[in-house]
């Protein structure tokens, strides 16, 4: 049997989505308070400044605290299990391929594969899914597929069969 691993974030899309939009709210920030006109607009109405820096640098702060630990995620996949790493050192959590309770297909905002260690997710409601310490999201891809589906001891709960089909044909074309 090949041994394959793939080390990434658990959601680059998101990520990248997510960092753009500091990166717009501190460039939009800095062209208000550089630009003539809209400085002075600000400059005139003093209270309104403070609510505009405080909603814009609220929001993105709130957005990178809040979102910082599922979006920094760092996946390990391989021989061993899965495992979750904040910035690959911190708050780790480990999923033996033997050890696990259930591997689910879940669709959200983007197509997810979710692994539980010590609980069927099936008996957690979806909304608790996020709370629970022993849960790991992956992004769903099919590079991650492949390698797991060479490791995973039991059958992906919630897969489509239609996408099943399509990803067992493109392994057998490769």
């Amino acid at each position: 049997m090949e041994k394959r691993r793939i080390r990434c974030l658990a959601f680059p899309f998101i990520t990248v989505c997510v960092l753009c939009l500091v990166v717009f709210m501190i460039v939009l920030n800095v062209f208000l308070l550089v630009f003539e006109p809209s400085r002075m607009a600000f400059l005139e109405h003093i209270p309104m400044f403070i609510c505009w820096i405080i909603f814009t640098y609220g929001l993105t702060i709130a957005t990178l605290v809040l979102m910082a630990k599922p979006l920094l995620s760092i996946i390990n996949i391989d021989e061993t299990g899965v495992s979750r790493a904040f910035l690959g050192k911190f708050w780790k959590l480990h999923i033996s391929w033997d050890d696990m309770a259930e591997a689910r297909f879940y669709t959200a905002v983007s197509n997810q594969m979710v692994f539980s260690k010590t609980k069927k997710l099936g008996a957690i409601p979806m909304g608790k899914w996020h709370k629970e310490k022993d849960i790991i999201f992956v992004g769903f891809s099919k590079k991650r597929y492949e390698v797991i589906s060479l490791y995973l001891q039991q059958s992906m709960v919630g897969m489509p069969v239609k996408l099943k089909d399509k990803l067992s044909q493109n392994n057998t074309k490769s």
